[in-house]
């Protein structure tokens, strides 16, 4: 049974679901006048043109529209209705899967109804959860990030020099459901001056995704399951690379 933690540092968890629909959607069709605080989504391409007078190629950048984000203020939940999918989100503060996957699969439902999507149009699925702890300096003003992460890269003694930031990012295959996940590791800059109060924020970013191949899935109760799976990789991703020190601030 995987640990509850009373203080999770999940700063946003997100499931997505890319489409690969065979017809165009209008944009306007994912414009819902019942969700709160409507923001457009672009996609930024290149277009080349030839100069007839010239016939040297041109190009320039244009605002494609995609879609629309809805942003719930008293929930903090997010959707994003695009062109090539929906994505659900859950920003700080974290509550539950139990409560966030309901509305993963309310946005799916929707998403369905305006685009007709269907379970053959699902190309990719991910899950992904970007955790921010806090982790503390010691009176001296040092702080070891090994302390705090298994992955974190050591800098060799030879190089006597302090480490101000550090990213480590690994690519690790999912055989048992036919996936792979992204595991990145970094660092923001230091929170709080004062010695007591001095902060290093550690990222650990979690993202198990999931290509499907043909754009085949068996059905809808499939892909949820893999979803469930992908959720299950993530707690065992975090739960073997963030220390035991770590876990302790969590707790």
């Amino acid at each position: 049974m995987v640990e509850k933690l009373a203080k999770a540092p999940i700063h946003e968890a997100i499931i997505d679901i890319q489409c690969q629909l065979s017809q165009e959607v209008p944009v306007d069709n994912l414009k819902f006048d019942d969700l709160e605080s409507r923001e457009t989504i672009y996609l930024l391409k290149t277009e080349s043109n030839i100069d007839d007078a010239t016939g040297l190629v041109q190009s320039t950048m244009a605002n494609s529209y995609l879609g629309y984000k809805y942003t719930n203020l008293s929930s903090g939940i997010v959707g994003q209705f695009r062109k090539n999918g929906v994505t659900t989100s859950k920003i700080h503060p974290y509550d539950s899967w139990e409560t966030f996957l309901p509305q993963a699969a309310t946005n799916w439902n929707r998403y369905k109804g305006v685009t007709g999507a269907d379970i053959n149009s699902v190309a990719r699925v991910a899950v992904r959860y970007i955790n921010r702890l806090l982790a503390p300096f010691d009176n001296n003003d040092h702080l070891i990030i090994q302390d705090y992460l298994k992955n974190a890269p050591a800098r060799p003694p030879e190089i006597n020099r302090s480490l101000e930031n550090f990213l480590c990012r690994m690519v690790l295959p999912v055989s048992e459901i036919g996936s792979k996940v992204i595991l990145t590791s970094t660092a923001e800059d230091i929170v709080g001056e004062e010695e007591d109060n001095k902060f290093l924020p550690i990222i650990l970013d979690i993202d198990v995704f999931h290509l499907v191949p043909e754009n085949k899935l068996e059905s809808e109760e499939k892909m949820w399951s893999i979803i469930e799976g992908m959720r299950a990789v993530k707690n065992e991703m975090f739960f073997n690379v963030m220390t035991e020190k770590a876990l302790e601030l969590c707790r």
